[in-house]
């Protein structure tokens, strides 16, 4: 698998999901995150997979977004990836948020990444965290 496999894969299932063919994302998504995440590909595996709950969503089925992005963060919390959350739009953070309220605050992550769940639950609409050694960011959502 290399970044121009990827790239154009993302690509066409992010127009996918805008043109309202999220089904069409999902079967294509589906067999990118298995791949990369098979291979260890962390950081392209959360991408994948979070494009993947976007489009979960957008198709409606709510359950497998929130399952997908649980799956997302047990696969990035030991190597730190909060960026990939914190760009994920307002759709991630909304399932984020879900997430918190259901497992209460710092169950997501561990010790050293619990604030970005704290952030999630207390602010929902600002992209706004301190987490462990990455120092603290504030910034409006586009």
């Amino acid at each position: 698998m290399t970044r121009p496999e990827l790239f154009p894969a993302l690509a066409a299932a992010r127009i996918a999901i805008s043109d309202g063919n999220a089904r069409d994302a999902i079967a294509s998504l589906k067999p990118w995150f298995m791949f990369v995440g098979s291979r260890h590909c962390f950081r392209s595996a959360i991408r994948v997979g979070l494009l993947l709950t976007q489009a979960l969503l957008a198709s409606g089925d709510r359950r497998a977004a929130l399952r997908q992005l649980t799956s997302c963060l047990e696969m990035g919390e030991p190597g730190g990836f909060i960026r990939s959350f914190v760009d994920g739009g307002p759709e991630v953070r909304e399932l984020l948020g879900e997430l918190v309220e259901t497992c209460g605050p710092g169950v997501l992550f561990s010790k050293e990444l619990c604030d970005i769940d704290v952030w999630v639950f207390a602010h929902r609409g600002r992209i706004e965290f301190n987490a462990g050694n990455y120092g603290a960011r504030t910034a409006e959502p586009a």
